[in-house]
């Protein structure tokens, strides 16, 4: 028996990888915000077909300064733990995000608060909480590959850059394909090469359409930009995944 304390607005539909295999005596506590609370038929079919029980808690936060809604749900998701410690001292707690910040909860439980030392762990899904497999931060290694791509410049910004640096560049930019390059150009109609080769990133990371769409809405937060870059990707998605492997 488990409880399992999902950070939506942090892990989105990614966190909930894993909720499939819960039981019936297991917990499911959703936080979120209307920042992050798409739903998708996929996902509505797989809490509806959960064994776990589970439970929506929207975050509330009035101010409209800067940050307030993610310290809200921090500081009501850590207010829901300590109730929980609380109330079920011999229940496992799993905290799912990849925000270091509950790291702090962590320490603070594990010098006053343990008894056990597996009551309360943080994980980047369920899946890895149910698995013992550590948080890691699979964006922050996209981030670096989107971030390598795009130092690819033009020929005039090249003259004046000395000959080792610049075939650095050139190899970083050789990370993505030249035909996944271009096609991804062409459907979202664009010549930003820094937006072109952030999209071959998410496109190279994801396996199937559901990640592509986790990934698109973890890195534009604007849904309905990201609604319309999945509807351009979505048809060629399958030939785009070739390309990114390097057939055709």
């Amino acid at each position: 028996m488990a409880t399992y304390l999902i950070d939506y607005e942090n892990v989105y539909i990614e966190g909930l990888t894993g909720l499939e295999y819960l039981t019936k005596r297991d917990e499911v506590v959703i936080f979120y915000t209307q920042n992050r609370c798409g739903l998708t038929f996929e996902l509505h079919q797989r809490l509806i077909s959960c064994d776990a029980k589970l439970r929506l808690m929207e975050v509330t936060a009035l101010s409209t300064r800067k940050n307030t809604v993610k310290n809200a749900l921090d500081l009501q998701l850590s207010m829901y733990i300590g109730y929980l410690i609380g109330s079920r001292p011999k229940e496992r707690l799993y905290i799912i995000s990849k925000d270091t910040d509950f790291d702090l909860n962590q320490q603070f439980y594990d010098r006053y608060l343990q008894e056990d030392v597996h009551a309360l762990s943080i994980y980047s899904t369920i899946e890895n909480a149910m698995k013992g497999i550590p948080t890691r931060d699979a964006v922050q290694a996209l981030e670096e590959t989107a971030a390598a791509a795009p130092a690819d410049t033009t020929s005039t910004e090249e003259e004046n850059v000395p000959a080792a640096p610049k075939k650095a560049k050139s190899s970083a930019a050789m990370l993505f394909p030249k035909e996944l390059q271009s096609e991804v150009r062409e459907l979202l109609d664009t010549d930003d090469k820094q937006a072109v080769n952030r999209i071959c990133a998410i496109i190279t990371a994801s396996e199937d359409l559901l990640t592509l769409n986790n990934l698109l809405s973890r890195y534009y937060h604007d849904g309905k930009q990201v609604k319309d870059m999945y509807h351009k990707l979505k048809p060629s998605y399958k030939a785009l995944r070739k390309l990114a492997n390097g057939t055709k």
